[in-house]
């Protein structure tokens, strides 16, 4: 099995760097149009991720007036969730968004437009309106102690400057959306020295990431690499997208056996994790195609146009909707399971609803708060 898989893959990424001397590929002169087959499987991986980041926001308890015993089961089953199977996901979006950006050709000034636009605008507005309800549900006497947590205070001026400009914002999980912004800006760099130097770029960024040597102004470091390994991807796509034909059992073997090795170095060995990531997105993306070649296809596709509204809107509705269910249910162990796996697909249809209604009703909004995505 792994090396019918060895002798598949092998001779593609040996394509990829014969490709260099014999093609130069730069943003002038090419631009490389994805099949709708490609198409699809994107969008269903970003609508997978989506749900993943869903439940890996699951995992933390709210901020309850009284203890919960939480049994060793119920960590066993998030750290596997959370670690293994959602790990994934966060990772995928930067190589995703890597790949879909340099797939075509692009000046500075007319991708930071569209940045502003789908990125910016999105991540100010989002935040502000959340910023704008926890102070005043704060203020309300009644509500306040649901919202007492010390992530939520904004004090001062100092404070409204961090939940904007701090490392985390205030709604934490666009800490992405700053990462991708701030990789957006040095996107044409990036583009030029790959155009120009490709296998120099390779050496370095392999150096650079093989020494642990880290960026402050980004929160997950792997946002960097798996950036750039997009833009690769995007370079040599006519010769990597044959690895779409490898068996999903395949490569969802070795897939398990790195994810068993990165569990057992727990993420102590960096090239063990990269390979890990890569496997794992390789193996969501024939995951994909398989939903694709199912009778759920029509469905998961209608689903992922409202994948960045459940991204944006699902962390603090569900931290809410936790937060009142644990304190009206008594929180046994099964039932902590049940609310584990459950409370995640009601916020997705929740935000999938919300979605829907105002996208109808209120066009304008929707596709201001979505960057028109």
């Amino acid at each position: 099995m792994l090396t019918d898989l060895y002798d598949e893959c092998l001779p593609i990424f040996l394509n990829c760097f014969t490709t260099y001397s014999k093609q130069r590929i730069t943003m002038d002169t090419q631009q490389i149009i994805l099949d709708d087959d490609t198409s699809h499987r994107i969008y269903v991986m970003k609508f997978i991720f989506a749900i993943m980041v869903v439940f890996i926001h699951s995992e933390a308890l709210p901020d309850l007036p009284f203890r919960i015993e939480v049994p060793w089961y119920m960590d066993t089953c998030k750290d596997i969730v959370n670690n293994v199977i959602c790990a994934i996901a966060v990772p995928g979006f930067f190589l995703l968004s890597g790949f879909l950006l340099f797939l075509k050709k692009f000046t500075w000034i007319g991708n930071m437009k569209k940045k502003v636009r789908s990125i910016l605008i999105p991540y100010l507005l989002i935040n502000s309106f959340w910023i704008i309800f926890f102070k005043t549900m704060q203020s309300i006497e009644v509500t306040a102690p649901y919202f007492y947590g010390e992530n939520y205070q904004i004090v001062g001026l100092e404070g409204f400057i961090n939940a904007y400009c701090g490392k985390m914002p205030l709604y934490y999980p666009f800490w992405f959306l700053k990462d991708l912004f701030i990789l957006n800006i040095f996107a044409s760099i990036i583009r030029l020295f790959m155009d120009k130097h490709p296998v120099l770029l390779a050496i370095a960024i392999a150096a650079i990431f093989l020494n642990g040597v880290t960026f402050p102004f980004f929160v997950n470091q792997f946002s960097i690499y798996m950036f750039v390994i997009g833009g690769y991807i995007a370079r040599y796509w006519n010769q990597i997208k044959k690895c779409q034909q490898i068996e999903i059992i395949r490569i969802g073997i070795v897939f398990c056996m790195f994810t068993i090795a990165k569990w057992h170095f727990e993420w102590n060995v960096s090239w063990i994790n990269m390979l890990y990531l890569l496997i794992g997105i390789l193996f969501y993306d024939c995951l994909a195609g398989v939903v694709l070649r199912s009778r759920i296809k029509s469905m998961v596709l209608w689903c992922s146009q409202f994948t960045f509204f459940i991204y944006a809107f699902h962390e603090f509705y569900m931290s809410m909707m936790k937060k009142a269910v644990m304190m009206m249910i008594p929180q046994y162990g099964m039932i902590q399971l049940l609310e584990y796996f459950l409370l995640p697909f009601v916020i997705l249809g929740f935000c999938i609803v919300g979605g829907v209604i105002m996208k109808k009703r209120v066009t304008f909004l929707y596709c201001l708060l979505c960057g028109k995505q």
